[in-house]
Formats: C-alpha cells, structure tokens, sequence
C-alpha cells in the first residue's frame, strides 16, 4: 500500500492517521512525510524499516517502487497498461516507473541532488 493511502485509511477506532504524529514516531519532519506521500524522495533503509514497522507492515519498501511487467502478448493494440510494452519488449521485462512517470526525481534522504 502507498504511504498516501495508508494516511488515507482511518484508524480502527475511526479517526484519522496524523502525519506530524507519525513523522516524529520516525525521527523525520512532517515536510519529508509530504514528500514520500507525493514521491518527491524516497525514504533510506532506515526510514523504510521504520516506516514498515510503524504501519504494522502495511507499507513497505516495494510500495515506494512501482514496476510494470511486460505480459508475453505485448502487442501493440493489446491491453497493456503501459506505453513501455511494445512488441519488441521481450516477456517479463520489467520498468521501473514511479518516480519517472511523476517527473519527481530519485532523491534519497538529505541528497538533494539526487
């Protein structure tokens, strides 16, 4: 599940996830909370484990990396869902997609240079 649809959810007692509570149960601002909701950066290992760990596993590492897996019919005219499947893309190649379909860059913590 994405950080953003994670905060999205309610608590099961129904109220709403609070991200400055939930950035300083991580040891980070709430700015960087907004930015790896919006895939402006991406959290380093040891904000990810803690991310993992705050959400009860809910959100993990994979979450912050859309990928997009060629099916062996990627025709032209087929229903693949993304424009990187063509007929010349062989079976199973993989895309990584997140960050360069939302024109973020690949930051990762306190680098941004990327």
């Amino acid at each position: 599940m994405k950080l953003a649809a994670w905060f999205d959810t309610p608590n099961p007692d129904g109220s709403r996830k609070n991200k400055a509570d939930f950035a300083a149960r991580i040891n980070v601002t709430p700015q960087m909370i907004s930015a790896y909701c919006n895939d402006r950066m991406w959290p380093g290992k040891e904000r990810m484990e803690a991310i993992a760990r705050e959400t009860g596993g809910e959100v993990t590492a994979n979450d912050f990396i859309s990928m997009t897996t060629c099916p062996p019919s990627a025709l032209p005219n087929s229903a693949v869902s993304s424009p990187d499947c063509t007929a010349d893309s062989p079976p199973g190649r993989v895309f990584l997609t997140s960050l360069i379909r939302s024109g973020g860059t690949n930051q990762q913590e306190g680098n941004p240079n990327g």
